[in-house]
């Protein structure tokens, strides 16, 4: 090899690496219609990067973010690169920002220790059947020994004795020992306090004896959306199981309104030792299935009316009705976002 050899690959390196650059801008220029379409990209990248910080950050940071990019975007307004870029730096920031706005504003009393026996009132927003009894979701909690400031938003208590029936809406006094929300138990593991959190879930514990049914109190506000959610639910799934046996109406309630604890023990060890379990888990897969039978049943249905498939945009009709369907079907089922978070596989070779 020659003294010029080593410049003459440097140069063919760089010579390489700016043709790379200048194919990839070109790529990138070339699809400035569609620019618009990564801004939920960059507003899940701002979000992202909120909940990957090791601590709280000022709120300041996420509004000067906002400011910047939209400051950019006037400044670079006549270059379209400019000005989609400091879009993308806006989508950034609002993303972060709207994250730090929700974490303020579910913020509420959790426990940090075992407290009870303890008398516990409050009004059931969720009453989900387990194996034995019940597990109750409460809000407006007063916790006897507690003072207001100290007292979580909401506790879930398993009920085991029921004398009254226990729905959706009622008041109840009970006793109960509560703990914290759990941590993690392993690095990377599922986070149940930071889900208790956003869900301003202060406690959680099991209810010694049954509950008693009470007149709601003085100052009680109504239940809003969240509320008359569960009250259908739980009138669909009775209705659902009372309609079939007792199988197949447990495993229905658990397809369409997400109650998987009307299942017979015997029925759910038969699925699980068949590795179907899964299955009765509601996930994208079920609203996926969803919204095609709607969307290919509407799509037939508009297309067999010839008015409306020669003068009319029936697919788009379709595309929203579907939307609307899936949608629906969501909130049904109880809107649960389940991750599945595995911790790191070490490998032994």
């Amino acid at each position: 090899m020659t003294q010029t050899d080593p410049q003459i690959a440097t140069e063919t390196r760089g010579g390489a690496g700016r043709g790379l650059l200048a194919a990839a801008s070109g790529a990138f220029l070339a699809e400035r219609e569609r620019w618009f379409l990564w801004l939920p990209v960059a507003f899940g990248t701002g979000v992202a990067l909120y909940f990957a910080l090791l601590s709280e950050p000022p709120l300041w940071l996420g509004i000067a973010g906002l400011g910047v990019g939209l400051v950019v975007t006037f400044i670079a307004r006549a270059h379209a690169f400019g000005r989609w870029t400091g879009f993308a730096l806006a989508g950034i920031a609002a993303g972060f920002l709207v994250a730090q706005y929700r974490a303020a504003e579910v913020e509420a009393p959790m426990l940090f220790q075992e407290i009870g026996p303890e008398q516990v009132t409050g009004r059931v927003l969720e009453a989900r059947p387990v194996r034995g009894g019940k597990r109750l979701l409460l809000e407006q909690v007063a916790i006897e020994g507690l003072d207001a400031d100290a007292t979580p938003e909401r506790v879930r208590v398993t009920l085991r004795k029921e004398i009254d029936p226990i729905i959706p809406g009622v008041w109840v006094d009970l006793w109960a020992v509560l703990s914290p929300p759990f941590e993690p138990v392993a690095p990377g593991a599922f986070d149940f306090a930071r889900r208790a959190y956003f869900e301003r879930l202060g406690g959680s514990g099991y209810a010694l004896g049954a509950a008693r049914l009470i007149e709601p109190p003085a100052g009680a506000t109504g239940g809003g959306l969240h509320l008359w959610l569960s009250e259908l639910r739980y009138r669909l799934a009775e209705r659902i199981t009372a309609a079939q046996d007792n199988a197949a109406g447990g495993v229905a309630a658990a397809l369409m309104v997400g109650e998987r604890g009307r299942i017979p023990e015997e029925s759910l060890v038969a699925m699980r030792n068949a590795g179907l379990a899964h299955l009765l888990a509601i996930s994208g897969l079920h609203v996926g299935l969803v919204a095609g039978i709607v969307f290919v049943v509407l799509r037939a249905l508009f297309a067999l009316i010839e008015p409306l498939a020669l003068r009319y945009p029936i697919k788009k009709w379709t595309a929203l009705a579907t939307v609307l369907t899936a949608f629906a079907y969501l909130l049904i089922s109880g809107s649960k976002v389940r991750v599945l978070v595995r911790p790191p596989t070490i490998s032994m070779i």
